[in-house]
């Protein structure tokens, strides 16, 4: 089935409490989803692979821009098959470069690898450190402090990191994409991880 109205939902986390708006994804609906923009902090846009980018992923992300909303991307469904590396690109191209991995899927979608703090390791995409060098560079490109640092010592401390990501987002400068299976819970604690540590 799908949603037909919005719903309000929150849970704790690390400590945190998360709030959450859920609102429909068919194109009937689109109103109540952009209706519910201006309640959140950073709007979650979540895509089956198999669907595809359609009309309504690419209005909400548009819509969400114009008003200065940190986006991110979460890509289910990992575990169906599936070109995960052509669906990236494609992601890519549609809504800019500034879509970068935080996550990555390994083992045939049935596990994530972090790579925003770490490059160590393999991925069903390849490298982990081809795509952590990615997210790093656009990172410090909003700090020149962290930009000086980068290009003398070749690497920046996480925890460094982890101000100018949130900036990043606010400035539209960075929109994560992270993968899931939400049928297997591969990735869900990952999400929330990142989302809590991570988000503005």
């Amino acid at each position: 089935g799908f949603s037909l109205d919005s719903s309000v939902l929150h849970m704790t986390h690390g400590g945190c409490r998360v709030n959450m708006i859920d609102t429909p994804g068919r194109g009937d609906f689109l109103g109540k989803a952009i209706a519910a923009l201006p309640a959140v902090e950073t709007m979650i846009l979540m895509l089956d692979p198999s669907v595809g980018i359609d009309p309504v992923a690419r209005r909400v992300m548009k819509v969400a821009a114009e008003r200065n909303l940190p986006r991110a991307i979460v890509i289910n469904k990992i575990d169906a098959g599936g070109n995960l590396d052509e669906f990236l690109a494609h992601l890519q191209e549609t809504f800019g470069s500034v879509c970068r991995p935080i996550n990555l899927p390994a083992d045939g979608g049935k596990a994530v690898v972090r790579c925003f703090k770490s490059s160590d390791g393999e991925s069903d995409l390849g490298s982990v450190s081809d795509y952590h060098t990615g997210l790093v560079d656009q990172v410090v490109e909003v700090d020149e402090g962290l930009m000086e640092q980068y290009l003398e010592q070749g690497e920046v401390e996480p925890e460094k990191l982890e101000a100018s990501f949130k900036r990043a987002m606010r400035e539209g400068h960075l929109v994560p994409v992270m993968f899931t299976s939400a049928r297997e819970g591969t990735g869900v604690e990952e999400l929330m991880d990142q989302i809590v540590e991570l988000f503005p």
